[in-house]
């Protein structure tokens, strides 16, 4: 989640920008609230052009039934190499959950490391993480891609050696 000052400046560059009675400006400033990377914001089915056949069988299928997914705590685990899609497919269920009403958190595994750090003196970081833990979608991007410093909570000893 963005500070209160980050949300308030995107809010009023939106307005001077779409105008006030635009609809997009709400949609905007949940997606920057939300922290989904900007790129994807407008990201749609149409734009699927790698993996379209898991998109349509998991991913559509998901989105058609976010509702009972956050009732019974259904979730999505995004496994594979780089430039599959993974971030495209967890983006859009995040800008699809946002355009129902839901609340949707984008995060990295390093920045949300860096967070519960901080969160313990840190209010603004401590504020990301309750916000995390309040939404009904989050997002974990990045998971394998960190580089840990060896205090990091995250760093585990490897049990072979």
């Amino acid at each position: 989640m963005r500070s209160e000052v980050e949300c308030d400046a995107f809010a009023t560059a939106t307005i001077e920008q779409l105008g006030e009675d635009d609809p997009r400006c709400g949609y905007r400033l949940a997606c920057f609230e939300a922290c989904i990377p900007r790129t994807f914001w407008g990201v749609s089915g149409r734009d699927v052009t790698y993996n379209e056949a898991v998109f349509r069988a998991v991913i559509v299928r998901y989105r058609r039934r976010l509702r009972r997914a956050l009732r019974h705590g259904y979730s999505l685990l995004f496994v594979g190499d780089n430039g599959v899609g993974k971030t495209m497919f967890m983006s859009y269920l995040l800008t699809q959950a946002v355009k129902r009403g839901f609340t949707a958190y984008y995060t990295t595994l390093t920045q949300l490391d860096a967070d519960i750090k901080r969160g313990f003196r840190d209010r603004e970081a401590d504020v990301r993480l309750q916000a995390m833990l309040e939404s009904d979608f989050v997002a974990i991007d990045e998971v394998g891609k960190e580089r840990f410093k060896p205090d990091s909570f995250t760093t585990s000893p490897n049990p072979c050696c």
